[in-house]
């Protein structure tokens, strides 16, 4: 009995090791159906804050989260790729990706596959400054019972749509622009405590947010209430189609889009922003239902991060069972806001860990908010 129990946890543990594997994802060898227009795109450059992987695909009965990468870096694999399956010949141009993701969203009785991406296409000029040509931003999607194995073909769609867009742009004309790379790498949490309100309106991307400059007017925005603190726009498939909104202001309360870290497509509302900094406290106990565990699956994260200092609710109006998202905008992981988050979170400071761990009454969410405060004050200072 003892050896079939031993035999038994071994299984156990080999199908747990198989479901956190990272998920590898391979183009299809294929010629992209785009006409030769006389350019190659010689290189890429990655922007992306969280660049160790591409996405996440839910794998197994339970569909656990598990990050996909292609066989190499991001910029390797698509120049080698995109030399391959368009053009080795022709004027070099320089792709740069603000924004590239996949992911998929789960329903009832179906899921829902996308590849998605921000990018942009420049040309070295004299001087060796890079200036823009054409920037795009879409979104390729698809349904069915099992949409993992979809990826290859919505990225090589992705691909094939950029492509075709960008030689219809008259782009052998363009003088272009030069290309702003935004905030430094490494400096976006210094920006999370430089801004004190947001203007109000629509963000769909991390860079309108740090720059204040919301895509839609709020008076173009149609809000209705949901769920208590959350709220709901009513017209954000007008607004922007099928693209994922990242976050929303009123002008004096910030918002995040539910889309942003949970798989489940459900209903999909904004949830009130309490504290942030390098770790973002989301006000969301219904979200807790099917989190994206682990990861933060959101294309708008992008060269730089969510920013600003929003006054937050005291901790006694936070929901009473501590149900809650922390986004770690270093990492791109998400955590649930309850002690194991916590625990997780003080792995990287010792000294914060032992003090944590040496208070007799740690487990309420006021002194669990008040760690994110001290390790937010904390990353902001460098101390």
């Amino acid at each position: 009995m003892l050896k079939k129990i031993l035999v038994l946890l071994v299984i156990l543990f080999v199908v747990n090791i198989h479901l956190r594997a990272q998920h590898t994802l391979i183009l299809p060898d294929e010629y992209l159906a785009v006409k030769d227009d006389d350019f190659k795109i010689d290189s890429v450059i990655d922007l992306r804050l969280f660049n160790d992987h591409i996405g996440v695909v839910q794998k197994g009965l339970v569909n656990r989260q598990v990050s996909v990468n292609f066989p190499d870096k991001l910029p390797i694999y698509l120049t080698a790729y995109l030399k391959e399956n368009y053009s080795k010949t022709g004027q070099p141009l320089v792709l740069v990706i603000s924004d590239f993701a996949i992911g998929e969203e789960t329903k009832a009785l179906s899921e829902k596959g996308f590849a998605e991406a921000s990018l942009t296409m420049c040309r070295r000029d004299s001087t060796g400054e890079l200036r823009s040509l054409f920037t795009f931003s879409d979104r390729v999607e698809s349904s069915g019972l099992d949409v993992t194995m979809g990826h290859p073909k919505r990225v090589k769609d992705l691909l094939t749509l950029f492509l075709t867009q960008f030689i219809a742009s008259d782009w052998k004309n363009n003088p272009g622009e030069t290309f702003k790379f935004g905030v430094e790498p490494n400096q976006h949490v210094y920006r999370l405590h430089e801004m004190q309100t947001f203007s109000p309106g629509l963000y769909t991307s991390v860079d309108e947010l740090i720059n204040n400059q919301p895509v839609i007017s709020i008076t173009d925005i149609k809000v209705s209430a949901f769920k208590e603190q959350h709220v709901k726009i009513k017209n954000q498939n007008e607004l922007i189609g099928n693209k994922r909104a990242f976050a929303f202001s009123d002008g004096q309360q910030l918002y995040i889009s539910s889309a942003q870290y949970q798989s489940y497509r459900g209903a999909s509302y904004f949830a009130p922003v309490r504290e942030t900094g390098r770790f973002f406290l989301i006000d969301d106990p219904y979200g807790a239902i099917n989190p994206s565990r682990g990861l933060m699956t959101a294309a708008g994260i992008g060269f730089g991060v969510i920013g600003g200092a929003v006054a937050g609710l005291a901790a006694s109006q936070m929901p009473a069972s501590g149900d809650g998202f922390i986004i770690d905008f270093k990492t791109g992981k998400t955590h649930l806001f309850n002690e194991q988050g916590i625990l997780r979170i003080l792995e990287e400071f010792p000294d914060a860990k032992a003090r944590y761990l040496s208070k007799k009454n740690r487990r309420t969410i006021g002194v669990w908010r008040s760690c994110l405060v001290y390790l937010n004050r904390l990353n902001h200072t460098g101390k």
